[in-house]
């Protein structure tokens, strides 16, 4: 299949749709580059300098407890890069439990869309499907957490889960940290065979498939978690001193649940969301139940802008516990990621241009 390409317009003239495919087909989007965006990002954040306030998700649920509609609304700028981005959702979804567990799965379709603005002249820059980035910006963030809180020398790597966002969080962290092993569970034996063997020659690194969930977590320096469980993958007991876990699960009231139990937070020295207020936001249950009892105080929850801005402290000893809560997607993960991928885009004539004109009311007297 060839991109999508039309006669190009002019930069200053078209609006740059990209589809899934289109970015697929970009040479040189190195995983070390995209985390050093989502990084800057963050520190702008923590310096009030970017902006990115919680998502909002709207929810409709028949009254005989079917199928949910969704939506999902996530924005944010990043004033370095004159970028904000708007990532939209549409689409439904089912609760499936099986054997004493629930995941969330997708019932149908996905529109899933993200619109890059200028914020310097407010032009509509971009639009861009959203799941090319999506996997890339989480596994991303995900490496950010562990830049500041896993060790430095961390080697071995215990991972939940074998699909998209898995892979992705093998590439970032083996950007990141000097792994010298993955050890990979899923309930499905063929797919964790399937998955370690192809990761092993995409990262380099061994990724070995393990057959129960303490296994992975036994002897790791890092435990991802990246499932669509909404029920714990891991018994919390099982972590040892000096371990870092990232979750990737940020549930909200149509959906909740959590991948880890509650002795996994209970155990950790030092916890780090993505955002705090998205807690309070969803009622995210992951954390806010230790808060609601006393466990924790707000104050004891440190958002990843504060670390890596350095107005919040990251790992201060080898034998700390640290828990990155990975809990929310945000629009300056958008906006660093998308502004990367749109500017390469350009350059290899990758996607359709549209023009401007569709998109942009001129003159008259409409108020902001």
């Amino acid at each position: 299949m060839q991109p999508s390409v039309r006669e190009p317009l002019g930069v200053e003239t078209m609006v740059l749709l990209l589809t899934n495919e289109d970015m697929e087909r970009i040479v040189g989007l190195e995983t070390s580059t995209v985390i050093a965006a989502v990084e800057d990002a963050y520190r702008e954040l923590g310096q009030s300098i970017a902006v990115s306030p919680p998502r909002r998700r709207l929810t409709i649920t028949p009254p005989d407890g079917g199928v949910t509609y969704w939506f999902n609304n996530i924005m944010g700028a990043v004033p370095s890069i004159d970028t904000l981005a708007l990532r939209i959702d549409s689409t439904s979804f089912r609760l499936e439990t099986t054997d004493g567990m629930t995941r969330k799965v997708r019932a149908g379709d996905f529109v899933g869309l993200v619109f890059l603005f200028d914020t310097a002249s407010g032009d509509l820059q971009g639009i861009l499907h959203d799941h090319f980035l999506s996997t890339r910006r989480v596994a991303a963030t995900g490496a950010v957490g562990a830049g500041h809180l896993a060790r430095a020398d961390a080697r071995v790597l215990g991972l939940f889960g074998t699909g998209h966002q898995a892979a992705a969080q093998v590439m970032a962290m083996a950007a990141t940290r000097p792994l010298e092993l993955i050890k990979v569970f899923s309930p499905n034996a063929d797919h964790r065979r399937a998955f370690a063997l192809r990761m092993s020659d995409e990262a380099g690194v061994e990724v070995r498939a393990v057959d129960d969930p303490k296994a992975v977590v036994e002897g790791s320096d890092i435990v991802v978690t990246a499932t669509n469980s909404r029920s714990p993958v891991f018994d919390g007991s099982w972590l040892e001193l000096g371990m870092h876990v990232e979750t990737i699960v940020g549930t909200d009231q149509s959906a909740a649940g959590s991948e880890i139990d509650r002795e996994a937070v209970r155990r950790a020295d030092l916890i780090v969301t993505n955002l705090r207020e998205q807690i309070q936001v969803d009622k995210q249950p992951k954390l806010l139940w230790a808060i609601e009892e006393g466990l924790l105080s707000w104050d004891q929850v440190h958002d990843l802008g504060e670390v890596v801005a350095g107005l919040a402290p990251g790992r201060t000893s080898r034998d700390q516990i640290t828990l990155h809560d990975n809990n929310t997607g945000m629009g300056i993960q958008f906006a660093a990621l998308g502004s990367l991928i749109l500017r390469l885009a350009r350059e290899q004539d990758l996607g359709t241009p549209l023009p401007d004109e569709l998109f942009i009311t001129r003159g008259g007297d409409y108020a902001p």
